[in-house]
């Protein structure tokens, strides 16, 4: 917008005066941008609510960062700018809570809301950063009483409110210098650890005195519990690194190739994997996991029975099905759980993965063994599952893809794995010799013959989009914390425990019609998916909507591809065809 677009903030504060007790919609005349000359702030409104019942107006407050004493150094790189816009987010939203009064009068009347971040640090839209400015979005439930203006309500946000907000969360002189820089150091050297995973060979690291434990299955903050045993790594799995802000760290380094995690109920087992899979994501100070970090194309494994699958080769887990079902090109509306556990694999091999998560509570029994005496009664030539046990080492030898299990109730893949790391009480052992002992006196796993390939590389048809094209045809918006809706068929993502964000949920949902960008019958899945992310990284989240939307996340080219996996409809050819 041009500078003399900007109007003066006493315009605004007399037009709404002059919109007092009219119809809702004439809150549509404050559109625009003004200039707070006191305070030297900008307030933009980009989109205002048709009624108080609707989604809340967007609006931005942009600064210039020199006159607000921001220095450049602070965030001269994308990791440091990253954890430096999240900073200012939970600060945001933190002063929103302390400095406004919250709801009055009708519907959202009153509310002002910022899109904010749990425990992971995420590249957002919230606030956004660049060498000149820093931008804030947030929104405003515009007051009224029934549907009539209540300008009063409005001046107080306008010119009371909002910059209270500016003064405590965007001038840096009230800053608490030392922890924005914990933020952001924090987040730089979560990159790095993780950038140096594949150079050390390894697929995980877990800081010694990680606080694992969560406050509930529910609720991810940190336990409060005074009884939480710090991580501590055993030293024959231990490493240093050293990371350009906190020095050298030392912690357990998990190693490439099939690693089992194995203790008694209740000792920290699935704990270890939760911080291992959501490793895969940078955490906030304080959260106990802030130096885990996983390889960033990790994938959680689970059953999912129920869920929709097209034109997936899982011949390599399951073959010669009753009715002659062609399991080389495979298409169910209600997957089984170990028809739905193969597709998972599969389709997370196809997006490029080189680490497998998997835990036996959340898997197919029959999928992931099968004892001797099961296969003396159902002999091998009737049974169509070649259970993961038998393929766990082809996928390291043949691709190169690691696996971490959580296993409790079997002991047989202690044949298999290179690793066991077992868990006592929150405390990590490792006992591999022992383990590789015991499975001497075990009966021997068969491993399975190599397939020619794990996976094809499916050709999406851009056909179901085409109906996307025009602005209003359909609608595709989340629709709860985990579905989206897409015309009238509605994408469940419920299963993918590594989406930690609605705000990822809103961009993979925008990012289904972005992708007619790149839809054209010759692409396969993987590519566009590679083209939608380096847009996204290069580009800015913006690039997925209107001006002004505050509530984007980034996400994994894996959750992407899961989600165009799960839309019903949707038709695959296989590369080769």
């Amino acid at each position: 917008m041009a500078l003399d677009s900007i109007r003066n903030d006493d315009e605004l504060r007399l037009n709404l005066t002059s919109l007092d007790g009219k119809g809702y919609m004439a809150y549509k005349n404050i559109s625009g941008k003004y200039h707070y000359k006191r305070e030297g702030f900008t307030l933009s409104i980009d989109h205002v609510q048709s009624d108080p019942f609707a989604s809340p107006s967007r609006l931005r407050i942009i600064i210039n960062r020199d006159k607000f004493g921001f220095p450049k150094k602070i965030d001269c790189n994308r990791s440091r700018r990253i954890g430096f816009c999240d900073f200012i987010t939970r600060r945001f939203a933190k002063a929103i809570y302390h400095f406004t009064q919250g709801h009055r009068g009708s519907g959202k009347s009153g509310r002002i809301s910022i899109d904010s971040p749990h425990q992971e640090i995420l590249d957002r839209t919230s606030v956004i950063a660049t060498d000149t400015d820093i931008e804030v979005r947030f929104t405003v439930g515009l007051p009224a009483y029934g549907r009539n203006i209540a300008a009063q309500e409005a001046l107080a946000i306008f010119f009371d409110e909002i910059p209270i907000l500016v003064e405590e969360t965007l001038l840096y002189e009230n800053f608490d210098v030392s922890l924005l820089l914990e933020y952001i150091e924090v987040n730089e050297d979560a990159d790095y650890l993780r950038s140096e995973l594949k150079n050390l060979g390894l697929v995980s690291f877990i800081a010694n005195q990680s606080m694992l434990p969560r406050m509930s299955g529910i609720d991810d903050r940190p336990s409060d519990s005074e009884s939480v045993v710090p991580f501590v790594s055993p030293i024959s799995y231990e490493v240093s690194v050293n990371v350009p802000n906190a020095g050298k760290i030392w912690g357990m380094g998990i190693p490439e190739g099939v690693t089992v995690i194995v203790g008694g109920g209740f000792h920290g087992k699935s704990t270890l994997l939760k911080a291992i899979e959501l490793g895969v994501y940078n955490h906030r100070p304080g959260d106990g996991r802030e130096r885990v970090v996983t390889r960033k194309d990790a994938m959680k494994i689970k059953a999912e029975e129920g869920r929709w699958v097209h034109h997936v080769d899982i011949s390599s887990f399951i073959h010669h099905l009753p009715q002659k079902m062609n399991t080389e090109c495979f298409s169910t509306p209600n997957a089984s759980g170990s028809t739905s556990q193969a597709t998972n694999i599969v389709e997370a091999l196809e997006s490029g993965t080189d680490l497998l998560i998997l835990d036996e509570d959340s898997s197919a029994t029959n999928f992931m063994i099968r004892d001797g005496q099961m296969e003396r009664l159902v002999p091998r030539q009737k049974e169509p599952i070649t259970p993961f046990i038998q393929h766990v080492r082809n996928l390291y030898d043949q691709l190169n893809c690691s696996t971490i299990l959580v296993m409790g109730g079997s002991g047989d893949y202690f044949s298999q794995a290179d690793h066991v790391i077992c868990m006592e009480e929150y405390n990590a052992m490792d006992v591999t010799i022992q383990a590789h002992d015991i499975a001497q006196t075990g009966p021997a796993i068969v491993k399975a013959s190599k397939p020619k390939q794990f996976f094809n590389s499916r050709i999406p048809s851009p056909l179901i989009l085409e109906g996307f094209k025009h602005k209003g045809a359909r609608k595709v918006k989340p629709i709860s914390k985990t579905k989206i809706l897409f015309g009238t068929n509605e994408v469940d993502l419920t299963h993918l425990d590594q989406m930690v964000s609605e705000s990822q949920l809103r961009s993979i949902s925008d990012s289904l019609i972005y992708a007619l960008k790149y839809l054209d019958g010759k692409r396969s899945l993987n590519q566009i998916a590679d083209l939608i992310i380096t847009d996204l990284e290069t580009k800015g989240l913006n690039i997925l909507g209107p001006q002004g939307i505050g509530s984007y996340a980034m996400f994994r080219k894996q959750e992407l591809m899961a989600a165009f996996n799960r839309l019903k409809g949707i038709k695959y050819t296989y590369d080769s065809e």
